[in-house]
């Protein structure tokens, strides 16, 4: 739920301001409600479990996008990879891991 709230914030945000202050700042936030889960220690501080997972889904929200908007500025244009299609990561990619994972690449070629 707070992804569908804040992710279309999180891609403006990312268009309109740096994006580096951008990522700093949610991780400097994101750390706050992490640590917070310190602070539970019965069925009375159950609500700051609640509280702190929806911040931090939130903040995920507004870094994911800004993260991967900011990737194309770190690469050289002539070292950049062209995204696979859709086709590729949910059809081939799996065949590939499991090929890895069993290591039977004599049958893979």
């Amino acid at each position: 739920m707070p992804y569908l709230i804040f992710a279309p914030i999180g891609g403006r945000l990312a268009d309109r301001f740096s994006r580096k202050n951008i990522l700093v700042t949610t991780d400097l936030v994101r750390i706050v409600f992490a640590l917070s889960f310190l602070m539970v220690h019965g069925k009375e501080d159950l609500w700051i479990v609640y509280v702190s997972t929806f911040m931090l889904a939130a903040g995920e929200a507004i870094y994911s996008p800004t993260r991967k908007s900011a990737i194309p500025q770190l690469v050289y244009k002539e070292n950049r990879i062209i995204e696979p299609n859709p086709f590729c990561r949910c059809c081939i990619y799996p065949v590939l891991r499991c090929r890895m994972y069993v290591g039977d690449w004599q049958y893979l070629f």
